[in-house]
């Protein structure tokens, strides 16, 4: 919580208390205030909008989850960038020899539900 209050008044030059954001986020409070909600929004990268409409909250969810499963495979931004400077066909083939690879090493292992 210290880190978050830190970046928070970085960022804003609000100053938020660190307890006020741990009983945000134990449940001991529910209604932080505006200036809260612009703090927290800025610190990480997200529109106020986050904290209110599920569509907003569910894709950023959705983007984090993909970068956490790019960072685990050793993915690398240089490798991403290199892949979408192909073309949409070369594209194809690349996920096309994913699925396949994963559908091999599946059937190796002999888990339920492989096709190979």
């Amino acid at each position: 919580m210290h880190e978050v209050a830190e970046g928070i008044e970085r960022i804003t030059g609000e100053k938020v208390s660190h307890n006020t954001l741990w009983r945000l986020r134990t449940g001991k409070s529910d209604n932080p205030t505006k200036r809260v909600l612009e703090g927290l929004a800025a610190f990480f990268g997200v529109s106020p909008a986050y904290f209110f409409e599920e569509g907003e909250s569910t894709g950023i969810r959705n983007q984090i989850e993909l970068l956490s499963v790019l960072r685990e495979a050793g993915i690398h931004g240089v490798q991403l960038r290199t892949f979408f400077d192909l073309s949409p066909a070369g594209r194809e083939m690349v996920a096309e020899m994913i699925v396949r690879t994963a559908e091999i090493e599946s059937s190796y292992r002999g888990d339920p539900g492989s096709s190979g």
